[in-house]
């Protein structure tokens, strides 16, 4: 069963959205962004960019050794549990999985396939 963690992290008053995914007692850092690969070069917006840059300065932050950032490009809606599904299994512990999406409803689909828990341990619900 997947479950991921909302990871606070802002900078310059915005919120930039990664979280702690759980499979299998394996935890990888998870982010999504609008995109696409093309020629090998991962193409991101200027938002799922600086989501990128925050998410791979915590990861630097949080492993005392060397991690893999992963790019999974999703370019289908109906593709979309089977790349996340593929790519978490793929990963080490304490890697990070950038889930490329060509499109917004694929983004959202992406963020809802990895069950995110959006309150914070401890927040009031």
């Amino acid at each position: 069963m997947i479950q991921s963690y909302l990871i606070a992290n802002a900078a310059d008053g915005v919120q930039y959205l990664f979280y702690d995914t759980v499979l299998d007692g394996k935890h990888v850092f998870t982010a999504c962004g609008i995109g696409k690969v093309a020629n090998n070069d991962v193409l991101l917006t200027q938002v799922a960019r600086e989501t990128l840059l925050a998410a791979v300065n915590h990861a630097n932050d949080s492993n005392s050794g060397s991690f893999n950032t992963r790019f999974q490009e999703i370019g289908v809606l109906r593709g979309v549990e089977a790349r996340i599904g593929q790519a978490l299994d793929a990963a080490n512990d304490k890697d990070l999985i950038f889930f490329v999406c060509k499109t917004p409803d694929i983004y959202d689909a992406a963020v809802a396939n990895l069950y995110v828990q959006w309150l914070l341990p401890g927040a009031m619900q």
